[in-house]
């Protein structure tokens, strides 16, 4: 009986080893499928980068952040003037003290929202705000920053992003301790 179980087994062991040998080969049309989703998902998903263009009169200041841009309009703060779509609105000069609102920037963003098609336009009922960028520069006053703060607010502009450089953690880290040193040594 034992040797009867014995012929049987290799027997069997036989037949596995012709049919390995011989007749299985690997089936990629599976993984080709996968694979070039993959590489439509890829191109489609990576072109998404906007990188806003700051002026030269305008330097940018520092973040680590990773969130991207959207495709809003942009209002540049410089030292010299307040632009909006690379047109000059104000100067900084002429921006009253006192006041909280900005006159000629509230008027610009005003012809602009309804300048915009009909079809662009968020509904009166829609809770969502209208989006803007704020590309100002690192040394310009936070006084002036809040007041373009108040008048994108009044003017309707609620969703605001503030455009910075990025740059990494460790990179920042070295830029604070460096500016920390010479204000130590001087």
């Amino acid at each position: 009986m034992n040797s009867v179980t014995h012929n049987s087994l290799s027997a069997t062991v036989a037949q596995r080893a012709k049919t390995t040998q011989a007749g299985t080969r690997l089936n990629l049309v599976s993984l080709m499928d996968i694979f070039t989703i993959l590489v439509f998902f890829l191109m489609l998903n990576t072109g998404e980068v906007e990188v806003l263009q700051p002026d030269e009169k305008i330097a940018l200041p520092k973040s680590f952040a990773q969130l991207r841009p959207d495709d809003s309009p942009v209002i540049k703060v410089g030292s010299d003037a307040i632009y909006f779509r690379e047109q000059a609105v104000v100067s900084v000069a002429d921006i009253r003290r006192g006041a909280d609102m900005i006159e000629p920037l509230y008027q610009t963003l005003t012809r602009y929202q309804q300048s915009k098609p009909a079809a662009t336009k968020k509904s009166e009922t829609s809770p969502a705000a209208e989006s803007i960028a704020i590309m100002g520069d690192a040394g310009v006053n936070y006084a002036l920053l809040k007041k373009v703060l108040y008048t994108c607010a009044q003017a309707g502009f609620r969703d605001v992003s503030l455009a910075v450089e990025y740059t990494s953690r460790n990179a920042l880290a070295n830029n604070k301790n460096a500016s920390q040193a010479q204000g130590v040594g001087s």
